[in-house]
């Protein structure tokens, strides 16, 4: 189970802008069935930041050359990441993606950068939405 992530190279507290949007409705969701036949309904959390552009020590980060990869964290607990997604070689100054999950519960999300030396930033501040 992932904890609350422990960084070894902190960059400067990037800002990030979690704009959060659950779709629901037509086009926003699905179902997904197991061979039980029981169906959950699942939805759509899209998640939005700004790329870092200054490390801690206010030296200049250049996103789309310093940078590698962002981790998601996640869970239903705040502080108690149960999942990671990586976002790899973004390339952009805005960060978009969009995790499936599904419905019913409510999830508690944060982000990491990693550079190109594989240093991890610390998390973000911590968001909540529910699909």
């Amino acid at each position: 189970m992932l904890q609350t992530v422990k960084p070894s190279v902190i960059f400067s507290h990037f800002i990030l802008l979690f704009l959060l949007a659950g779709c629901g409705g037509s086009g926003g969701g699905g179902t997904s069935s197991g061979n039980t036949g029981n169906s959950t309904t699942v939805g759509d959390v899209t998640l939005t930041w700004n790329a870092p552009t200054t490390y801690a020590n206010n030296s200049t980060l250049n996103p789309a050359t310093n940078l590698q990869a962002y981790n998601i964290y996640y869970g239903t607990e705040s502080e108690v990441y149960t999942k990671v997604v990586s976002v790899v070689n973004p390339g952009t100054s805005i960060i978009n993606y969009t995790l499936n999950l599904p419905k019913g519960n409510s999830y508690y999300f944060v982000v990491t950068d990693i550079d190109t030396s594989g240093n991890e930033s610390g998390p973000s501040n911590e968001v909540i939405k529910t699909p």
